[in-house]
């Protein structure tokens, strides 16, 4: 395995038992339990082949294997397979079909496609299911055209059915060694700062218990908000790699568990707009520390946002409102200049009327109102 490609902290083949066991032990300890209604000793309907029809074949669960560079473990949706379970009350064959890669000599089985189905299996006692082995790696091929091969697969069968999304991609793109320069230097940046990406960047590590750790900073979805903070000086929320750890620190501390990216993004231009003014970055702090800050619940900052500008929408609604407490709270007088404001409210961006109410605010002194923050084009 290539450590540099991993992003478990402790690649290879597993079995979907180690795979629980390992990744997702929450679900091992479901297994466990008694759960009334859930039939966990073997599956509701009998399992059919017709192999000379389908060409499927039965196998032992137990001889399946998941490879871990190509199959994200640590993005196992444990609550949506409990509540499929539930749903149907157990395993059903009829709703199953495994995927299977062969490698040399058909010593090593390996699922690319219905490893959420192998783990339900598995959770409810069932020793065998229904395999069809779509491809074969060749005898010659190196580890590598073994990747790529199942990169491909994955990437097929599961984009076309919408089963990933651009996260996902990004991530097997890079556990495969399938990333472009450019990817390959972001990967680098983020993993400089802890960042992880449905996988992408940061790899996850095991801690002194041996619990698999995500990075400090993961997020639920690709990098691109992320590539154009600290890479796109084109980008209206550009601010590059320099301050990026002071910045990352601040907003965790307001949201510790945020898996989207949007909100980081906005407060660190925020921060780094007001970083060459040493006392408003302070009072800044302040702000975000406020109960006038705080009082709005998570999604409330990128709400109501302006058709695929939530980021510079939310930067603007920010320094709109710090510039309000700041009057408020510290002294009577604006403190967010035009050249600060500016970028956000260009009116290629920002409509008329919410240039107007930011105007007003600023210069006029006017209280905020969200009703000029609406989701409509420019």
């Amino acid at each position: 395995m290539n450590p540099d490609c991993d992003d478990t902290g402790c690649s290879g083949y597993y079995t979907v038992q180690e795979v629980v066991e390992n990744f997702k032990p929450t679900l091992e300890k479901w297994k466990k339990q008694k759960n009334k209604g859930i039939k966990k000793d073997g599956a509701l309907d009998e399992l059919r082949i017709n192999a000379h029809i389908t060409g499927s074949i039965a196998m032992n669960i137990e001889d399946i294997l998941i490879n871990t560079l190509t199959q994200r473990v640590t993005g196992i949706k444990e609550t949506k397979i409990i509540k499929m379970l539930k749903e149907s009350k157990g395993f059903l064959h009829s709703k199953c079909v495994i995927k299977l890669l062969a490698y040399p000599n058909g010593d090593m089985m390996v699922c690319f496609d219905g490893m959420h189905r192998i783990i339900m299996a598995y959770l409810c006692g069932v020793k065998q299911v229904k395999v069809n082995i779509v491809d074969a790696h060749d005898e010659t091929d190196t580890f590598q055209q073994m990747l790529d091969r199942e990169r491909e697969l994955i990437k097929v069968e599961n984009i076309e059915g919408e089963k990933l999304d651009k996260g996902d991609i990004q991530r097997i793109d890079q556990t495969s060694n399938n990333l472009t320069p450019y990817e390959k230097k972001l990967a680098g940046q983020f993993k400089v700062l802890d960042i992880g990406f449905k996988g992408f960047g940061a790899k996850s590590k095991k801690n002194e218990f041996g619990k698999v750790v995500p990075p400090k900073y993961s997020f639920s979805e690709s990098y691109g908000n992320f590539s154009e903070l600290i890479e796109d000086t084109n980008s209206i929320w550009f601010v590059g790699i320099g301050n990026m750890k002071e910045y990352l620190e601040i907003c965790h501390e307001i949201w510790p568990d945020s898996k989207k990216s949007q909100k980081y993004c906005a407060i660190a231009k925020c921060l780094d707009v007001l970083h060459t003014h040493p006392d408003l970055f302070d009072e800044f702090q302040n702000y975000l520390k406020s109960n006038d800050f705080k009082q709005f619940k998570d999604a409330y900052w990128t709400r109501k946002n302006i058709h695929n500008m939530a980021i510079p929408h939310m930067i603007t609604r920010v320094l709109v409102r710090f510039n309000e407490w700041y009057r408020f709270e510290v002294e009577d007088k604006r403190v967010i200049t035009d050249d600060m404001i500016k970028p956000f409210v260009a009116d290629k961006i920002m409509p008329q009327e919410i240039r107007n109410h930011v105007f007003y605010c600023l210069v006029m002194g006017n209280d905020f109102d969200d009703d000029f923050f609406l989701d409509t084009q420019p």
